[in-house]
This record gives C-alpha cells, sequence and structure tokens, in this order.
C-alpha cells in the first residue's frame, strides 16, 4: 500500500489545530507518530494514511494490541482524541483523586469536559460508551 502524503499532512494539521484547544504543542508526547506506510512503531500509537483510509494501531512491545481503519478523517480524529484526552483525564484524577469515590467518576468527568472542548459531537459519542460501559461495570463507590 502506497502512503497519502497529501492526506496524512492534512490530518496532522487538523490534530495540531485541535490539541491546541487542548493546551498541546506541537511537540506533544501524547500525539501520535505519523508513518509514511504501513511499518508502525515499535512501542505507542502509529498513524498513517494510503488509498483505503486513515489506520490508527497501537503498539506494545512490538506487538498490535489496537487497530482501527477509517474512511473518515473525522472518524481518524475521535479515535486519536479520544486516547489524548484519556491521557489527560488520567493524569488529572491522579492529582485530585476523592477519597472511597469510584475513580472513574472523575475520570470520565474531566475527558468528557476535553472532548467537547474539540466537538461536542465527540463528547456526546464518548457519553454513549460510557454508558454501555456502566451497564456492565457500574460505579463502586466505597461506603465509609
Amino acid at each position: 500500500m502506497i502512503c497519502d502524503n497529501k492526506k496524512l499532512s492534512i490530518l496532522k494539521s487538523k490534530i495540531y489545530k485541535l490539541g491546541s484547544k487542548l493546551g498541546l504543542s506541537n511537540d506533544s508526547d501524547l500525539y501520535p507518530l505519523f508513518s509514511n506506510d504501513e511499518h508502525v512503531f515499535s512501542d505507542g500509537v502509529s498513524v498513517y494514511s494510503d488509498e483505503s483510509g486513515y489506520h490508527y494501531i497501537e503498539t506494545e512491545r512490538g506487538k498490535p494490541v489496537k487497530k482501527i481503519d477509517c474512511n473518515s478523517i473525522e472518524d481518524i480524529l475521535y479515535y486519536i482524541f479520544e486516547d489524548i484526552t484519556f491521557s489527560l483525564a488520567l493524569n488529572y484524577e491522579l492529582e485530585h483523586r476523592r477519597a472511597n469515590e469510584d475513580s472513574r467518576r472523575l475520570l470520565f468527568d474531566k475527558q468528557l469536559k476535553l472532548l467537547n472542548r474539540i466537538s461536542a459531537d465527540y463528547a456526546n459519542k464518548y457519553q454513549c460508551e460510557i454508558d454501555e460501559i456502566l451497564k456492565k461495570h457500574p460505579y463502586k463507590d466505597i461506603s465509609v
């Protein structure tokens, strides 16, 4: 497959523009690595594009653990910023942890607020994902 450098350049530009809404600089470690082909980096998140669309691959120790293929730039941007905002929200939750409260309450709340800075549609989509998670695994606060 041949990398589409023009699509990748447009994607990078959009990522940096949306990332600035979160206070991220263009050299933030939270951004994915951009690859010129399907040969991705051994650890972390890599993104590339080709004639079939956009590809998001998360690897750990050289093994793919998550792969998402998208036709639209909006779809790939959602997945990229779902991960970026998760990292930001996780750091926030660790710094502001509340005793006796399920840590996901603060985590989900912060992540939704961050996603909403980028797009209300992204926040709404993630809220649906949270609702599904909580149906299967409800909050477990600790009673004192």
